[in-house]
């Protein structure tokens, strides 16, 4: 069942599982259309028992896609989070995360970024943290002002090796 109200102006059902959505933003007329862009959503079903998060790279100019970056890979974390399942278990692919995890993220109540890579290296250093030994913890207040404090969490090997997330 989608989120939006059946009526709602930006949302179409076309019946058999298709669903439109129509963005009220208009882009700037300087926006990129050469460049690859990135839209993500999340559908969950059955009280999220079924989950996914669909991606779309595209180039708004029209062609083939021939750049998207992937830091981190989603198996990469299934190895340790089986599933990934993050904001109430509906979010579970990197590709998601990192649309809303930018510079541009902040937490207001802790004053510590959401940006998804500074973000993911604190949570899992987080009581190794320089911040942290110096008594100050690391937390970010997320929905319904829920504390997620990490600063107990301790990496189960050396922080150094970054090939257990990102690969060779």
């Amino acid at each position: 069942t989608p989120a939006f109200p059946a009526d709602h102006p930006a949302f179409r059902d076309l019946g058999n599982g298709t669903f439109t959505y129509t963005f009220s933003t208009v882009l700037p007329e300087s926006y990129d259309r050469n460049a690859t862009h990135r839209m993500g959503g999340q559908i969950t079903r059955a009280t999220r028992a079924f989950v996914a998060n669909p991606l779309l790279d595209f180039v708004p100019a029209g062609g083939e896609v021939r750049l998207t970056r992937q830091v981190v890979a989603t198996a990469s974390c299934n190895q340790c989070h089986d599933p990934l399942a993050l904001h109430g278990g509906s979010r579970r692919q990197t590709e998601l995360c990192v649309l809303c995890h930018t510079a541009q993220n902040v937490d207001p109540e802790s004053g510590n970024t959401a940006l998804f890579k500074v973000m993911v290296h604190k949570i899992h250093r987080g009581k190794n943290l320089p911040s942290v030994n110096a008594g100050t913890p690391y937390y970010i207040v997320g929905n319904a002002l829920n504390v997620f404090d990490w600063s107990e969490i301790g990496w189960p090997q050396d922080i150094r090796s970054c090939t257990t997330c990102h690969g060779t």
